[in-house]
């Protein structure tokens, strides 16, 4: 009985040790052992305190205690060198978090301490600062046949990610490792950095504020990775005095706040969604609260309740994209593939901070890759957009410069294109050509078969026109009532003519029957026309004069019977 208690006591000492890692040679990587931790509530311990203190709770060098707020996490490992140098090598947590103190103690096989290093933002104990740029990396060195205890501090004044991943390597692995995740994190930050640039230039162009908000957005995404999520902000800068980096988990409600605003006004929620909007703005309201009292009151350790409500939001984003696309919103399938993408990275994000995901070049970087990708779709949401409200402009100009009945360019279009194809026939030398016609006694035949019948003969004449001249250059109006025009060109005077009898047939031709227009008994029309030899116009022409011109030509051939064109060559 009492030898199985000693077995059992001994086997739950094994238990409660740490992994004591051997060096066997001049490469070696330890990315995966047992560390021992200690939890410090008063954040009263010194070393001095800890050092002679048991630590009753073992966990892996890799693993989270969650969001922390005032507590004091210490942890304890060995290393021993069975080489017959001295072995150099770097201790660094691959993890990047704003401790207000994080203190690096190594102690020889005596418990003296040998090699101290005090570091964080914002120390309240005095010590002296000795910390460079990286804050959770060191380069120390153990004598041969040596065995060296390894206490690491981090205290939180704020609510911060309590993710740790401890590695050990030798100074070349270190590099070539470092060098091969820095472009990794580089090539992911790169890609949101010109995706920010990429929207300034066509926010200069458009001066949309959509954009404004779009790149914001990316902008604090951008703040985050940088800051947090690659740790590039402690790996190249000067960092141990500045307490101003704290303001960068500001980013986290920043970011949140503009990605609803950009879905709000995407979506232009305001005009076509009042009630979904009302609520949306609710929501951007305690946001923009809680980033405005934080920063006056210093509300940072409150930080896990805004980052428990943006991930509730990125659902809702989500189910706005859902219900974007049920209301066939054009916009809504884009948005949701990319906000549903981003939404998918960050809860394995989350599983990761929660110590649920090993650590490796994808899960430490997942919240990077999904803005990144969210950001190309998002920026493909716009150039849609830009897309949608062109076709649709141009839906409103052919609207405005065309006739509600027959479909045909109107007399504000004529007024635009006139001399344009002036111009252009002058160009290609060519005979430039106008007629103007009007339907014979017109008014006679509503009188008659009233206005419902009339405008069925408009649409006809309409289409025989667009028949008659269809060619690539020729282009139809209906310039008032019952009076049409027709701007085209050819090379020769006789072809004008040609066609212009051709169409004034073609409407004879229809077989519309008209009691009161004698002779013919069928709706005719009357034709007037000019045609000028633009090679031989050497200043301009007055589009004005051109249309008295024709318009007197018309009533010409009114006045001697109808049914007939004049024509006229300046």
């Amino acid at each position: 009985m009492t030898k199985n208690i000693i077995i059992f006591f001994l086997l739950l000492s094994n238990i409660l040790l740490a992994d004591t890692l051997s060096i066997d040679s001049k490469k070696f990587v330890f990315d995966q052992f047992n560390i021992l931790k200690l939890i410090d509530s008063s954040n009263k311990l010194s070393i001095k305190d800890v050092k002679d203190i048991e630590f009753k709770t073992q966990v892996t060098n890799s693993y989270s205690n969650g969001f922390l707020t005032h507590q004091s996490i210490w942890h304890k490992f060995s290393i021993k060198n069975n080489l017959s140098e001295k072995a150099e090598f770097i201790f660094h947590d691959e993890k990047y978090y704003l401790a207000a103190e994080l203190d690096f103690f190594v102690l020889n096989s005596e418990g003296d301490i040998i090699y101290s290093h005090y570091g964080g933002f914002n120390r309240t104990d005095h010590k002296k600062l000795n910390t460079t740029k990286s804050l959770s990396f060191y380069r120390t060195s153990i004598e041969p046949n040596q065995t060296y205890t390894f206490l690491i501090k981090t205290y939180f004044e704020s609510g911060n990610s309590g993710l740790y991943h401890y590695k050990i390597e030798d100074l070349d692995t270190h590099i070539y490792y470092g060098l091969y995740d820095n472009i990794f994190q580089a090539f992911l930050l790169g890609g949101i950095l010109v995706l920010i640039l990429y929207n300034l230039f066509i926010y200069s162009y458009t001066k949309d504020s959509i954009y404004i908000y779009y790149v914001s957005y990316l902008f604090f995404s951008f703040v985050i990775g940088f800051v947090f999520m690659s740790g590039f902000a402690f790996k190249f800068f000067d960092l141990s005095q500045n307490t101003w980096i704290h303001k960068a988990t500001y980013a986290t409600p920043l970011t949140l706040m503009f990605i609803m605003i950009f879905t709000s006004k995407i979506f232009e929620m305001k005009k076509y969604y009042p009630k979904l909007h009302k609520y949306f703005s609710l929501s951007i309201y305690f946001v923009a609260a809680y980033i405005v009292l934080s920063v006056i009151f210093g509300l940072l350790e409150y930080l896990p309740f805004i980052m428990v409500f943006a991930m509730i939001m990125g659902f809702v984003l989500v189910f706005i994209g859902i219900y974007m696309t049920y209301k066939k919103n054009l916009l809504g399938i884009v948005y949701l593939v990319s906000t549903a993408i981003y939404a998918a990275f960050a809860v394995i994000t989350i599983i990761y901070y929660l110590g649920y995901l090993p650590t490796n070049l994808f899960t430490s970087n997942t919240l990077m890759i999904g803005s990144l990708i969210e950001g190309i779709g998002l920026s493909l949401l716009l150039a849609y957009r830009i897309n949608v409200l062109k076709k649709q402009n141009s839906s409103l100009e052919l609207l405005s410069s065309t006739d509600g009945l027959t479909n045909l360019y109107n007399r504000r279009h004529f007024n635009e294109v006139a001399p344009r194809e002036l111009n252009r026939a002058k160009r290609d030398k060519r005979i430039y050509a106008f007629t103007l016609l009007d339907i014979d006694n017109f008014k006679k035949y509503n009188d008659t078969y009233g206005h419902q019948e009339g405008d069925k003969v408009l649409i006809q004449v309409a289409k025989t026109l667009k028949n008659s001249f269809k060619r690539s250059h020729d282009i139809v109006f209906r310039l008032g009532g019952e009076e049409f025009g027709v701007i085209f060109s050819a090379k020769t005077v006789d072809e004008v003519k040609v066609l212009v009898e051709r169409a004034r047939e073609n409407i004879e031709a229809l077989n519309i029957e008209h009691k009161l227009n004698e002779p013919s008994n069928v709706v005719t029309a009357s034709f007037g026309l000019v045609m000028s030899k633009m090679d031989s116009f050497k200043s301009e022409i007055n589009m004005d004069n051109l249309y008295k011109d024709v318009d007197t030509l018309l009533y010409e051939a009114k006045a001697e019977g109808r049914n007939q064109v004049r024509s006229k060559v300046f």
